[in-house]
């Protein structure tokens, strides 16, 4: 389609503040990835009530609202999907949203589908409810949820806030406000535990498997499945893709401390593949033995 198809297939859809938007500007550069895209796109459109929330680089935010990705409300979920937006934190990579479905009704980063698209031509034009924010970095996105104002805090008075907020492309599990009331640091040092808590490169939901992972402390964690969920070094991940700039945020109910857990977590990794090995039987060990001494 071109530029004006798809703002006509917006205003169709029932966002018709958005398609206005988009139609005052001579050439809509924001729509280009999507233009003559054979394969379907997505827009999560804001509603006309929602549209005059549009403020900050109104083309930046616009583009965090578009996907060259066909989102398909009968799909299965979570997904995760990228968007246009193309985020400095992930190295230049697409910035992502989480789409969800609870019984059939959608959210995108917890922001409510109020209209689902019918896909028609490829074009799947999601009405929502409020306008989608970028997110913002790791301390930012930290201090602004209920759970997470401790590791917020932690972060600040580790003087870690630069380093975190600068570096690209991390996964951050992050003790909940009630892990922090039940942990006692003792001697060790605040920077090395919250660093025991990044992992490089990021991880979504989806991309997690049961492996072990360096954190930029320098030792691992080791993620286990639970219950059709993960451990991390056995805590709970109880809220998970919570996105930041540089990547995302996974909510857990305790705080890992290096070199305690990851012998146990290991061990547990490791115990489906021990059932493969043969025992050894007693005849070779006397035999070694044997060997041995003379």
């Amino acid at each position: 389609p071109d530029q004006q198809v798809v703002i006509d297939a917006i205003s169709g859809a029932g966002a018709v503040a958005l398609a206005g938007v988009l139609g005052a500007d001579p050439n809509p550069t924001v729509l280009d990835p999507i233009i003559g895209d054979s394969d379907g796109f997505t827009v999560f459109a804001p509603d006309d009530n929602a549209v005059v929330g549009l403020t900050g680089d109104v083309a930046d935010v616009l583009a965090y609202h578009i996907s060259t990705e066909p989102v398909d409300p009968s799909g299965d979920f979570p997904q995760v999907v990228e968007t246009t937006y193309s985020s400095p934190g992930l190295d230049g990579d697409p910035q992502v949203v989480i789409v969800e479905s609870d019984g059939g009704d959608l959210t995108v980063n917890g922001v409510s589908v109020s209209q689902a698209g019918d896909g028609e031509d490829g074009a799947w034009i999601h009405i929502i409810d409020e306008v989608l924010q970028i997110p913002e970095e790791p301390s930012a996105v930290a201090g602004a949820n209920d759970d997470l104002s401790e590791f917020a805090s932690s972060l600040s008075s580790a003087d870690l806030v630069s380093d975190v907020d600068g570096a690209t492309n991390i996964t951050i599990f992050a003790p909940n406000n009630a892990a922090f009331a039940d942990f006692d640091l003792g001697d060790a040092d605040l920077a090395d535990i919250l660093s025991y808590h990044i992992v490089e490169g990021v991880l979504y939901s989806t991309d997690i498997s049961a492996n072990v992972y360096d954190t930029l402390e320098g030792s691992s964690i080791a993620i286990t499945d639970a219950d059709g969920g993960f451990q991390v070094n056995g805590a709970d991940i109880i809220t998970a893709n919570v996105i930041t700039a540089n990547g995302v945020i996974h909510i857990i109910d305790a705080v890992l401390e290096p070199n305690k857990e990851i012998v146990d977590s290991r061990t547990q990794l490791l115990h489906g593949n021990r059932a493969n090995f043969p025992p050894v039987r007693p005849i070779f060990v006397v035999w070694a033995l044997l060997v041995l001494w003379f």
